[in-house]
Protein backbone atom coordinates (compact mmCIF):
# COMPACT_ATOMS: atom_id res chain seq x y z
CA UNK A 1 0.00 0.00 0.00
CA UNK A 2 1.26 3.38 -0.85
CA UNK A 3 3.12 5.24 2.52
CA UNK A 4 2.96 8.79 3.37
CA UNK A 5 6.20 9.47 1.83
CA UNK A 6 6.38 12.34 -1.12
CA UNK A 7 9.03 13.08 -3.44
CA UNK A 8 11.43 15.38 -2.82
CA UNK A 9 11.73 16.01 -6.49
CA UNK A 10 8.48 17.15 -6.93
CA UNK A 11 6.04 17.00 -3.54
CA UNK A 12 2.65 17.05 -5.86
CA UNK A 13 4.35 13.29 -7.39
CA UNK A 14 4.79 10.07 -6.41
CA UNK A 15 8.51 8.83 -4.78
CA UNK A 16 7.39 5.40 -6.00
CA UNK A 17 7.48 2.42 -3.90
CA UNK A 18 7.85 0.59 -2.01
CA UNK A 19 11.25 1.66 -1.15
CA UNK A 20 10.24 5.08 -1.08
CA UNK A 21 11.16 5.98 1.89
CA UNK A 22 15.20 4.80 0.90
CA UNK A 23 14.67 6.76 -2.47
CA UNK A 24 13.10 10.01 -1.04
CA UNK A 25 15.60 10.02 1.98
CA UNK A 26 18.55 9.54 -0.55
CA UNK A 27 17.42 12.09 -3.11
CA UNK A 28 16.65 14.81 -0.20
CA UNK A 29 20.24 14.07 1.16
CA UNK A 30 19.32 12.83 4.41
CA UNK A 31 21.60 9.83 3.35
CA UNK A 32 23.77 8.80 1.00
CA UNK A 33 22.80 5.15 1.20
CA UNK A 34 19.53 3.74 2.17
CA UNK A 35 18.96 -0.23 2.25
CA UNK A 36 15.49 -1.59 -0.14
CA UNK A 37 13.84 -4.53 -1.06
CA UNK A 38 12.10 -5.39 -4.69
CA UNK A 39 9.62 -8.25 -5.37
CA UNK A 40 8.53 -6.44 -8.46
CA UNK A 41 9.87 -2.96 -8.74
CA UNK A 42 10.22 -1.81 -5.63
CA UNK A 43 13.99 -0.71 -5.34
CA UNK A 44 14.71 0.18 -8.75
CA UNK A 45 11.76 2.44 -9.74
CA UNK A 46 11.45 4.69 -6.39
CA UNK A 47 15.52 5.36 -7.59
CA UNK A 48 14.36 6.31 -10.95
CA UNK A 49 11.22 8.18 -10.09
CA UNK A 50 13.47 9.82 -7.13
CA UNK A 51 16.78 10.16 -9.42
CA UNK A 52 19.07 8.50 -7.09
CA UNK A 53 21.05 5.48 -8.46
CA UNK A 54 19.78 2.01 -7.43
CA UNK A 55 20.76 -1.72 -7.36
CA UNK A 56 18.65 -4.78 -7.22
CA UNK A 57 21.63 -7.47 -7.14
CA UNK A 58 21.36 -11.24 -8.92
CA UNK A 59 19.37 -12.81 -6.43
CA UNK A 60 19.98 -13.75 -3.55
CA UNK A 61 23.61 -12.27 -4.14
CA UNK A 62 22.80 -10.08 -1.69
CA UNK A 63 21.80 -12.20 1.24
CA UNK A 64 18.15 -11.56 3.16
CA UNK A 65 19.07 -12.81 6.54
CA UNK A 66 16.98 -11.25 8.95
CA UNK A 67 13.92 -9.79 6.61
CA UNK A 68 10.31 -11.02 6.98
CA UNK A 69 9.78 -12.77 3.74
CA UNK A 70 7.31 -11.65 1.33
CA UNK A 71 7.95 -13.77 -1.86
CA UNK A 72 10.87 -16.71 -1.22
CA UNK A 73 11.69 -16.91 -4.35
CA UNK A 74 11.30 -13.07 -5.55
CA UNK A 75 12.75 -10.81 -2.87
CA UNK A 76 15.82 -9.14 -3.22
CA UNK A 77 17.42 -6.95 -0.95
CA UNK A 78 18.87 -3.52 -2.70
CA UNK A 79 20.55 -0.49 -2.30
CA UNK A 80 19.67 3.07 -3.35
CA UNK A 81 22.79 5.53 -3.31
CA UNK A 82 23.33 9.13 -4.34
CA UNK A 83 26.05 8.39 -6.48
CA UNK A 84 27.29 4.95 -8.80
CA UNK A 85 30.58 5.81 -6.64
CA UNK A 86 29.00 5.12 -3.30
CA UNK A 87 26.99 2.53 -4.86
CA UNK A 88 30.10 0.73 -5.77
CA UNK A 89 31.88 0.89 -2.11
CA UNK A 90 28.53 -0.42 -0.65
CA UNK A 91 27.70 -3.31 -2.84
CA UNK A 92 31.50 -4.47 -3.17
CA UNK A 93 31.27 -4.94 0.81
CA UNK A 94 27.63 -6.09 0.85
CA UNK A 95 27.41 -8.31 -2.39
CA UNK A 96 28.45 -12.55 -1.87
CA UNK A 97 31.39 -13.20 -3.38
CA UNK A 98 32.47 -10.01 -4.96
CA UNK A 99 35.44 -10.01 -6.97
CA UNK A 100 35.40 -7.60 -10.27
CA UNK A 101 39.10 -9.73 -11.02
CA UNK A 102 36.56 -12.42 -12.49
CA UNK A 103 35.33 -9.93 -15.45
CA UNK A 104 37.82 -8.76 -17.46
CA UNK A 105 36.54 -7.83 -20.69
CA UNK A 106 37.36 -5.23 -22.80
CA UNK A 107 35.69 -3.75 -25.24
CA UNK A 108 32.98 -4.96 -28.09
CA UNK A 109 30.19 -4.85 -26.01
CA UNK A 110 26.85 -5.48 -26.79
CA UNK A 111 23.59 -3.76 -25.17
CA UNK A 112 20.35 -4.97 -26.33
CA UNK A 113 17.43 -2.78 -26.33
CA UNK A 114 14.21 -4.65 -25.80
CA UNK A 115 10.96 -4.19 -28.59
CA UNK A 116 7.77 -5.53 -28.94
CA UNK A 117 5.08 -5.60 -25.92
CA UNK A 118 7.92 -4.32 -23.56
CA UNK A 119 9.00 -1.17 -24.86
CA UNK A 120 4.91 -0.51 -25.73
CA UNK A 121 4.53 -0.32 -22.17
CA UNK A 122 6.05 3.51 -22.02
CA UNK A 123 4.31 6.55 -22.89
CA UNK A 124 5.31 8.99 -25.96
CA UNK A 125 7.41 11.30 -23.15
CA UNK A 126 9.59 7.81 -22.15
CA UNK A 127 10.46 6.77 -25.73
CA UNK A 128 11.05 10.11 -26.79
CA UNK A 129 13.66 10.97 -23.58
CA UNK A 130 14.91 7.04 -24.35
CA UNK A 131 15.97 7.58 -27.86
CA UNK A 132 17.81 10.80 -27.17
CA UNK A 133 19.75 8.84 -24.89
CA UNK A 134 20.63 5.46 -27.15
CA UNK A 135 21.93 8.47 -29.99
CA UNK A 136 24.52 9.35 -27.16
CA UNK A 137 25.58 5.83 -27.01
CA UNK A 138 26.79 5.91 -30.64
CA UNK A 139 30.09 7.69 -29.86
CA UNK A 140 30.79 4.79 -27.62
CA UNK A 141 32.91 1.22 -27.66
CA UNK A 142 29.50 0.05 -27.52
CA UNK A 143 27.09 -1.51 -30.25
CA UNK A 144 23.28 -1.13 -29.72
CA UNK A 145 21.13 -4.26 -31.68
CA UNK A 146 17.22 -4.71 -30.60
CA UNK A 147 15.89 -7.68 -29.68
CA UNK A 148 12.48 -9.14 -29.12
CA UNK A 149 11.98 -9.90 -25.82
CA UNK A 150 8.54 -11.31 -25.14
CA UNK A 151 5.33 -11.55 -27.12
CA UNK A 152 3.66 -10.30 -24.35
CA UNK A 153 4.46 -9.14 -21.29
CA UNK A 154 1.11 -9.33 -19.57
CA UNK A 155 1.07 -12.76 -19.14
CA UNK A 156 4.83 -12.64 -17.52
CA UNK A 157 3.70 -10.00 -15.21
CA UNK A 158 0.40 -11.94 -14.38
CA UNK A 159 2.29 -15.00 -13.27
CA UNK A 160 4.68 -13.16 -11.05
CA UNK A 161 1.75 -11.30 -9.67
CA UNK A 162 0.48 -15.04 -9.06
CA UNK A 163 3.29 -16.43 -7.40
CA UNK A 164 3.99 -13.66 -5.13
CA UNK A 165 0.76 -13.83 -3.88
CA UNK A 166 1.14 -17.86 -3.37
CA UNK A 167 3.80 -17.38 -1.07
CA UNK A 168 2.74 -14.06 0.61
CA UNK A 169 0.12 -16.36 1.58
CA UNK A 170 2.58 -19.24 2.26
CA UNK A 171 4.77 -16.89 4.43
CA UNK A 172 2.01 -15.09 6.92
CA UNK A 173 -0.82 -17.39 6.68
CA UNK A 174 -0.07 -18.23 10.49
CA UNK A 175 -0.08 -14.52 11.50
CA UNK A 176 -3.02 -13.37 9.13
CA UNK A 177 -5.58 -15.91 11.10
CA UNK A 178 -4.42 -13.90 14.17
CA UNK A 179 -3.75 -10.84 12.92
CA UNK A 180 -5.69 -10.24 10.16
CA UNK A 181 -6.70 -6.63 10.96
CA UNK A 182 -3.41 -5.14 11.48
CA UNK A 183 -2.34 -5.91 7.58
CA UNK A 184 -3.12 -3.04 4.78
CA UNK A 185 -5.51 -3.59 2.32
CA UNK A 186 -3.34 -4.15 -0.63
CA UNK A 187 -1.55 -6.58 1.54
CA UNK A 188 -5.27 -8.39 3.01
CA UNK A 189 -6.41 -8.77 -0.32
CA UNK A 190 -3.01 -10.36 -1.69
CA UNK A 191 -3.02 -12.83 0.84
CA UNK A 192 -6.39 -13.91 0.28
CA UNK A 193 -6.19 -14.09 -2.93
CA UNK A 194 -2.75 -16.14 -2.06
CA UNK A 195 -5.02 -18.35 -0.16
CA UNK A 196 -7.17 -19.52 -3.54
CA UNK A 197 -3.78 -20.88 -4.86
CA UNK A 198 -3.48 -24.88 -4.80
CA UNK A 199 0.56 -26.17 -3.78
CA UNK A 200 0.63 -27.95 -7.63
CA UNK A 201 -0.32 -24.12 -9.52
CA UNK A 202 2.66 -22.93 -6.93
CA UNK A 203 4.86 -25.51 -8.12
CA UNK A 204 3.97 -24.53 -11.54
CA UNK A 205 4.41 -21.03 -11.27
CA UNK A 206 7.74 -21.27 -9.64
CA UNK A 207 9.65 -23.86 -12.33
CA UNK A 208 8.38 -21.28 -14.83
CA UNK A 209 9.67 -18.70 -13.17
CA UNK A 210 13.24 -20.85 -13.14
CA UNK A 211 13.25 -21.81 -16.94
CA UNK A 212 12.54 -18.69 -18.12
CA UNK A 213 15.49 -17.15 -16.00
CA UNK A 214 17.54 -20.17 -17.82
CA UNK A 215 16.26 -19.18 -20.88
CA UNK A 216 16.75 -15.58 -21.03
CA UNK A 217 20.40 -15.82 -19.73
CA UNK A 218 21.26 -18.71 -22.72
CA UNK A 219 19.47 -15.91 -25.34
CA UNK A 220 22.10 -13.38 -23.66
CA UNK A 221 25.04 -16.05 -24.16
CA UNK A 222 24.10 -17.20 -27.78
CA UNK A 223 23.60 -13.92 -28.88
CA UNK A 224 26.68 -12.28 -27.20
CA UNK A 225 24.77 -9.48 -25.33
CA UNK A 226 26.29 -8.04 -22.63
CA UNK A 227 23.62 -6.15 -21.33
CA UNK A 228 20.02 -4.76 -21.76
CA UNK A 229 19.75 -1.10 -21.59
CA UNK A 230 15.52 0.12 -21.06
CA UNK A 231 13.85 3.08 -19.35
CA UNK A 232 13.33 2.24 -15.62
CA UNK A 233 9.43 2.67 -15.75
CA UNK A 234 6.42 3.70 -18.70
CA UNK A 235 6.52 7.10 -17.69
CA UNK A 236 7.66 9.47 -15.26
CA UNK A 237 6.26 9.83 -11.80
CA UNK A 238 3.10 9.68 -11.11
CA UNK A 239 1.03 12.92 -9.96
CA UNK A 240 -0.28 12.28 -6.07
CA UNK A 241 0.35 9.51 -3.52
CA UNK A 242 -2.57 6.91 -4.34
CA UNK A 243 -1.04 5.02 -7.01
CA UNK A 244 3.04 4.45 -6.90
CA UNK A 245 3.40 3.48 -10.97
CA UNK A 246 3.60 0.77 -13.30
CA UNK A 247 6.07 -1.73 -11.86
CA UNK A 248 6.03 -3.86 -15.49
CA UNK A 249 9.47 -2.56 -16.72
CA UNK A 250 11.04 -3.11 -13.68
CA UNK A 251 9.48 -6.58 -12.51
CA UNK A 252 10.69 -9.05 -15.80
CA UNK A 253 14.34 -8.40 -14.22
CA UNK A 254 13.04 -9.69 -11.39
CA UNK A 255 11.26 -12.64 -12.36
CA UNK A 256 14.32 -14.08 -14.10
CA UNK A 257 16.85 -12.59 -10.78
CA UNK A 258 18.82 -10.91 -13.23
CA UNK A 259 21.59 -7.88 -11.90
CA UNK A 260 20.10 -4.13 -12.79
CA UNK A 261 21.37 -0.70 -12.16
CA UNK A 262 19.13 2.33 -12.37
CA UNK A 263 20.75 5.37 -13.07
CA UNK A 264 18.81 9.09 -13.84
CA UNK A 265 19.49 10.93 -17.27
CA UNK A 266 18.18 13.79 -16.29
CA UNK A 267 14.65 15.70 -15.27
CA UNK A 268 11.57 17.15 -17.73
CA UNK A 269 9.77 20.97 -16.67
CA UNK A 270 8.01 19.43 -13.77
CA UNK A 271 11.69 18.56 -12.61
CA UNK A 272 10.72 15.02 -12.73
CA UNK A 273 13.46 12.68 -12.84
CA UNK A 274 14.27 10.59 -16.67
CA UNK A 275 16.42 7.38 -15.83
CA UNK A 276 17.60 4.17 -17.30
CA UNK A 277 18.20 0.44 -15.90
CA UNK A 278 20.86 -1.81 -17.14
CA UNK A 279 20.38 -5.36 -16.58
CA UNK A 280 23.51 -7.88 -16.97
CA UNK A 281 23.72 -11.59 -16.99
CA UNK A 282 23.18 -13.43 -13.76
CA UNK A 283 25.71 -13.79 -11.39
CA UNK A 284 27.55 -10.54 -13.17
CA UNK A 285 26.73 -8.22 -10.90
CA UNK A 286 30.72 -6.66 -11.19
CA UNK A 287 30.63 -6.18 -14.76
CA UNK A 288 27.03 -4.62 -15.00
CA UNK A 289 28.55 -2.37 -12.60
CA UNK A 290 31.53 -1.27 -15.03
CA UNK A 291 28.65 -0.82 -17.81
CA UNK A 292 26.93 1.68 -15.50
CA UNK A 293 30.04 3.37 -15.05
CA UNK A 294 30.49 3.56 -18.75
CA UNK A 295 26.93 5.05 -18.72
CA UNK A 296 27.33 7.81 -16.26
CA UNK A 297 30.27 8.85 -18.45
CA UNK A 298 28.19 9.44 -20.97
CA UNK A 299 25.47 10.68 -18.81
CA UNK A 300 28.23 13.28 -17.51
CA UNK A 301 27.61 15.38 -14.51
CA UNK A 302 24.20 15.91 -13.06
CA UNK A 303 22.91 18.30 -10.26
CA UNK A 304 18.92 17.64 -9.24
CA UNK A 305 17.19 19.78 -7.92
CA UNK A 306 15.18 18.97 -4.80
CA UNK A 307 11.42 21.00 -5.09
CA UNK A 308 13.31 23.47 -2.36
CA UNK A 309 16.02 24.41 -4.74
CA UNK A 310 13.66 25.83 -7.55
Amino acid sequence: DPGLTRNPRNLAHSPGGSSSGSAAAVAAGFCDIAIGTQTSGSVIRPAGFCGVVGYKPTFNRIPTDGIIPFSRSMDHLGVLASEIDILEETIKVITKGWSQERFQKKGGFKIAVPTGSYMELADSEINSQFSDFLKKINSTSYTVENFHLVDDIFTYNDELDELIHAELYEVHANWFKHYKDYYQPLSRRSIEAGKKIKSERLYQLRSKAHAYSRWLNKFMVDNDIDLWLAPTAPTVAPRGLEYTGDFKMASIWTYTGLPVICLPTGVNQDNLPYSIQLIGRSGEDELLLTHAKNMKAVIGKLKLKNFWEL
